[in-house]
């Protein structure tokens, strides 16, 4: 197919904004991109540094399949994850090829090359707006776009997309920056491939808007508040100083020097594979500094914050999340240390990269959707929700972040977690990293809320305790490898049993905290790889609530059946493990696992 290049008499301005769209009542936060003045019908070159200027909403979003449905269709409440429905009345004629053709409503448009979808999005009045897809594709940049403008049919390049992910079986994002003729409220699309097949999932239309910040501080806020208030950190400070075990772990969390070398050193100057280390030193810098009172440590974890501002990319989508997590409890931690101007620029960034992730989510990213969920809903939405608390107050859309992460965290633990607590992924490596952070945020949210979703579903969560205490080996060095685990790499998960025996005074979650990671575990660290984990635990951990020991409770019998499926229709379904041990407390017991 022949491409058609972007000319001065196509683009009335001479510039393009590249977004990054949030949804749902969502934000949009755009990048200036230059284009330069050659003559009409001239190719251009198009650069692409780094000035957000511009916020909008989400006014259209479309679902493909058969029917296509469509926000602009009607629908008085539009979920976009599923639920109420109406038939979409803005597309026009579509010529691609069908995938699934047998099934009564497939999920997924799909063109192979040379073919082409044609449709008009309805705009509520004239103006600048962007237009995200969701795909798979072969190859990176394997599909165009071209809306129709003054008679003639405009190719736009891609503006943004994840492209740390040439993967055919990833789901990407993609934007383009739309603006329509004077006095229109339609906007012709026309979506076409060209080097290999591209599998549609939705399209959403945003409109840019106004700056979303608010201009002045917020009003009554408290920091700290994620972790723990004020009031909290006489009582912190003394059970970390004074309880024996306690001590000696917060001496190897709060060695954080390496950072500060690395830093002088330019490790730092580009993320890269480094990312996961910056985010451990800043987290731990920042939450022990706010404990203690330790100068090096805040100079560090400042130094660190403005580091991390002057990289252009946070990362793909995990990575980001992870960011966005990382500096938000930063800035709760440090707020009163920072300057004005510091704390502006920083919940600018925060707010924009979480726009990044609220648009893949709310196009239904990361193989999730309301009857299925993994770990990637869990760490990113968990990072959308707190990014949100971050900017309460500052950001007129903070409320919209926080309600999302509520909602796909619960989303998550609803389908990830069967009811009796058992998992659907591998428990030592996915498991815990979306339970974790699932589980994180929602105790953030119950402290600087109040809101307490520690209970949702149930208590399944409590029932997963029980389950991770079936698994563990009678050694307690590591749980049973089912699915893809690895221990040696893997193994964590003790902070999230360490919060459920503190905030719900689970007698059996602290027996297994203590025996797993804690004080009788004989452990010279804290378990857990990821940077919030030793951190966590160490907060978390309730040096006065007296275990019970499992082959004393009426909880635990010695065999246990993970095989009953939910009801039908909830699309939950147990791991199906059956277990069968001898005990819990002899280390020379032994324990007989299989799976259906």
């Amino acid at each position: 197919m022949k491409m058609r290049r972007i000319s001065e008499g196509a683009l009335a301005t001479g510039l393009i904004l590249v977004a990054f769209v949030g949804c749902a009542s969502g934000l949009l936060l755009a990048q200036e991109a230059a284009v330069s003045g050659s003559p009409a019908g001239a190719e251009h070159e198009i650069n692409f540094p780094i000035d957000r200027t511009e916020v909008g909403t989400i006014v259209d979003y479309v679902r493909m399949g058969y029917a296509h449905w469509s926000i602009a269709s009607g629908d008085p409440k539009p979920d976009v994850l599923g639920g109420a429905r109406d038939i979409d009345d803005s597309f026009g004629e579509h010529k691609g090829k069908l995938k699934n053709g047998d099934r009564s409503e497939p999920r997924v448009f799909e063109l192979y090359p040379g073919n082409e979808l044609t449709m008009v999005l309805k705009a509520p009045r004239p103006g600048r707006y962007v237009v995200g897809l969701m795909g798979m594709t072969g190859k990176a940049n394997s599909h165009e776009l071209e809306y129709r403008r003054n008679g003639e049919w405009i190719k736009l390049p891609t503006l943004s997309g994840d492209k740390e992910w040439a993967k055919g079986w990833q789901v990407k994002i993609f934007c383009f920056l739309i603006e329509t003729e004077a006095g229109r409220k339609e906007i012709p699309i026309k979506i076409y491939s060209t080097k290999a097949r591209l599998a549609l999932y939705g399209v959403a239309l945003a409109e840019l808007r106004k700056d979303p910040f608010e201009g002045k501080p917020p009003e009554g806020g408290k920091h700290p508040s994620f972790l723990f208030s004020s009031s909290d950190i006489p009582a912190l400070r003394k059970k970390l100083t004074e309880h024996p075990f306690c001590s000696k772990m917060y001496k190897q969390v709060r060695n954080v020097g390496y950072g500060r070398t690395m830093l002088d050193r330019g490790n730092f100057d580009t993320p890269g594979h480094r990312i996961t280390h910056f985010r451990s030193f800043l987290v731990k810098a920042a939450v022990t500094s706010a404990i203690d009172g330790d100068q090096k440590n805040r100079d560090l974890a400042v130094r660190l914050m403005e580091k991390a501002l002057t990289w252009k990319s946070w990362g793909a989508t995990l990575n980001n999340a992870g960011m966005i997590r990382t500096m938000s409890i930063a800035y709760d931690c440090l707020y009163e240390h920072l300057s004005p101007a510091l704390r502006d620029r920083i919940r600018r960034r925060i707010e924009k990269e979480t726009a990044a992730l609220y648009l893949e989510s709310t196009l239904g990213a990361w193989w999730g959707s309301e009857g299925r969920a993994n770990n990637w809903q869990a760490v990113c939405n968990s990072g959308i929700g707190l990014g949100g608390l971050a900017l309460r107050g500052e950001s007129r859309y903070a409320q919209d972040y926080i309600d999302w992460g509520k909602r796909l965290c619960k989303v998550y633990i609803k389908t990830t977690l069967a009811p009796d607590g058992s998992c659907r992924e591998a428990y030592g490596s996915y498991f815990n990293y979306g339970v974790g952070t699932a589980f994180s945020f929602l105790v953030m949210l119950k402290n600087a809320t109040g809101e307490d979703l520690l209970s949702y579903d149930n208590d399944v969560l409590t029932r997963m305790t029980e389950y991770s205490l079936y698994l563990m080996h009678p050694q307690r060095d590591s749980f049973c490898n089912f699915d893809d685990t690895d221990f040696g790499y893997h193994m964590n998960g003790v902070a999230v049993i360490a919060g459920l025996a503190m905030y719900k005074q689970d007698r059996i979650a602290q027996w297994l905290v203590r025996n797993y990671g804690g004080e009788d575990s004989g452990r010279g660290a804290l378990p857990g790889w990821r940077p919030w984990e030793a951190l966590y635990t160490l907060l978390w951990y309730d040096t006065e609530l007296e275990p019970e020991s499992p082959d004393k409770s009426p909880r635990t019998p010695l065999a246990r059946a993970y095989i009953d499926d939910a009801p039908p229709g909830t699309h939950r379904w147990s791991s199906g493990h059956v277990i069968m041990r001898t005990g819990f407390e002899a280390k020379d017991g032994l324990c007989l696992t299989m799976q259906r």
